[in-house]
């Protein structure tokens, strides 16, 4: 049931879009999404070659392998270092990276065919081997991803020459492209990662720009690759990253133009970012991808059961989570986390609240009486508070009971 809006962001024209990485919930509570927001200094310039960007990162990172990475600052780096099969253009259509073209002959069979020229940051060609090996260690479990399970309706790969790449799935799989152009279906290196054991601290890479050291501040500078398979791209000799936790510290490391980009802008600081005739962010409606949700572990009580999902869905007023939580900056969900200028968006479900309807499925349901669940959140997520204590207020009249579990 998703609550609220896509975050507004902006990508710089790198030749290179940043990546970014939904992080998900698990266990039996409700958990909600945190905001991820890139804001960019504004330049109405067409891109020219030269210049270091400066980017400020809400974490500092900790692996630079794409398949075990744990959070979302490693993906900044891995989408710069690393290529990958296909890509997501900025209106989230699938497009050629290291596959230049496939096509699916079958609804359980890809068929890719990788360019030409493309070379490792090593010198070595990227090969469908290549390919095969980095898609089994991902699927590999002493492998330790977190995003295996998006890739194991792969049943086997077949190389039968250097620039093919056959993938068999078990099922068919509509959503596989996408899980494709993620940061974590990276190609690597199998010498690189043979010779080092893992690619926590080294390059195995084929992307635009070459990883280099960790200084003693966290900071990491990548450098252009000179043998970058996509023409005169990318446009910037370098992107300089510094981790910069402190949310006030870094919004106004972008105001003073100490960076020219930060990640994770929560919805308080977009509006005195808005303000700023410097910062640009992008006015298309989910232009960013990020979204807020509640997601129910179905297979316990009360969630189990489809009535009390629906129930909840019906008994929340989204328009006043983004008017008190997010300050306006952001739109109602209605039908799923796409947003509706999308292909694959859905038709509204969510509209307006009806406590009626809702307080007749919870009946039917067997919970008439309501019940009680918490909700866990982190100190540092004003806004995530402001979204319980709307939800507290919207499911009181259905007998259920919020209990805020502040960590």
């Amino acid at each position: 049931m998703n609550l609220d809006r896509v975050s507004a962001n902006t990508v710089p024209e790198s030749g290179k879009k940043v990546k970014q990485l939904k992080a998900t919930a698990a266990k039996l509570i409700v958990l909600l999404l945190a905001a991820l927001a890139v804001l960019g200094v504004a330049s109405a310039q067409e891109p020219q070659h030269g210049g270091t960007l400066d980017v400020g990162l809400h974490v500092a990172v900790r692996s630079f392998d794409p398949h075990t990475a744990p959070n979302q600052g490693e993906a900044w780096v891995i989408g710069l270092v690393y290529s990958r099969l296909v890509d997501l253009s900025p209106d989230l259509q699938i497009v050629p990276e290291l596959a230049e073209s496939w096509e699916q002959p079958d609804p359980q069979t890809f068929v890719f065919t990788l360019r030409e020229g493309a070379v490792f940051h090593d010198g070595t060609p990227v090969t469908s081997e290549d390919v095969k090996y980095s898609l089994e260690r991902l699927l590999n479990p002493e492998t330790g991803s977190t995003k295996r399970t998006n890739y194991t309706s792969i049943e086997s790969i077949d190389t039968p020459d250097a620039r093919t790449v056959v993938l068999h799935l078990s099922q068919p799989n509509s959503s596989l492209l996408t899980h494709l152009a993620g940061t974590s279906a990276s190609i690597v290196s199998r010498e690189v990662v043979e010779a080092n054991g893992d690619l926590t601290v080294s390059d195995g890479g084929s992307g635009p720009f070459l990883l280099g050291q960790v200084q003693a501040d966290n900071s990491l500078t990548l450098e252009r690759n000179p043998n970058y398979y996509e023409g005169d791209l990318p446009y910037l000799d370098a992107v300089r990253m510094v981790p910069i936790p402190d949310n006030q510290a870094r919004n106004a490391s972008v105001r003073a133009g100490d960076t020219d980009l930060v990640t994770f802008v929560t919805a308080n600081f977009i509006s005195l970012l808005r303000a700023d005739t410097r910062v640009e962010i992008p006015a298309q409606e989910g232009s960013s991808g990020q979204f807020y949700a509640i997601f129910f572990n179905n297979e316990l009580a009360p969630f189990d059961d489809p009535r009390v999902r629906r129930a909840i869905a019906l008994a929340i007023d989204r328009e006043l989570i983004v008017s008190v939580a997010l300050g306006n900056e952001g739109f109602p969900l209605e039908a799923g986390p796409i947003p509706s200028w999308h292909w694959a968006s859905l038709n509204p479900v969510n509209t307006e609240p009806d406590l009626d309807a809702a307080k007749a499925l919870l009946a039917e349901a067997g919970y008439a009486d309501g019940f009680s669940f918490s909700i866990r959140m982190w100190s540092s997520q004003d806004f995530v508070l402001r979204t319980i204590l709307v939800l507290q207020q919207a499911l009181a009249p259905l007998g259920i009971e919020i209990e805020i579990d502040q960590q």
